[in-house]
């Protein structure tokens, strides 16, 4: 799923996405962007139900790793926005990939591991006034390897 979305983010001190949603409400992505500390964040402290998973420093060591000692809960990113700049967010679920793009020049990127398959998403604000001037979501295929004449895979 892809999702392109343009926030006026008003007043609010807080703006979420949760995606990876499941219909009960215990698994869930959230999406933070927080404007006044101008951070955003990946929390993944409700991303799944599995008891073998442990989310790690770097998104790509997420998973089934051995070392539970230093769990991650948020991976998070600086974004400061320019003056009247609106909140552009694209995001990108494929698989247990997560990709969130911020305003053209922030990428934070996750692994998430939910237990079921739904892709309910949800959007929410903590404070005052913010608003969704758009809002656009668009299934995405699959990748496939095609090969060539060379024999070799390619895109």
């Amino acid at each position: 799923m892809e999702l392109a979305m343009k926030i006026d983010t008003g007043t609010a001190v807080e703006i979420g996405v949760k995606v990876r949603c499941n219909a009960a409400g215990t698994e869930h992505t959230n999406i933070w962007y927080n404007a006044i500390n101008h951070i955003l964040t990946i929390d993944m402290s409700q991303s799944t139900l599995r008891t073998d998973v442990v989310y790690a420093a770097e998104p790509l060591a997420s998973g089934r790793i051995h070392d539970k000692k230093n769990p991650q809960k948020t991976g998070t990113a600086p974004l400061q926005p320019k003056p009247d700049e609106t909140l552009d967010l694209r995001i990108f679920l494929d698989k247990c990939m997560l990709e969130v793009f911020a305003n053209g020049r922030q990428c934070i990127t996750q692994q998430i591991f939910p237990t079921g398959t739904d892709d309910l998403v949800g959007l929410c604000a903590k404070g005052d006034r913010a608003k969704v001037l758009s809002l656009d979501a668009w299934d995405m295929a699959p990748a496939k390897l095609v090969n060539n004449k060379s024999g070799a895979a390619g895109p």
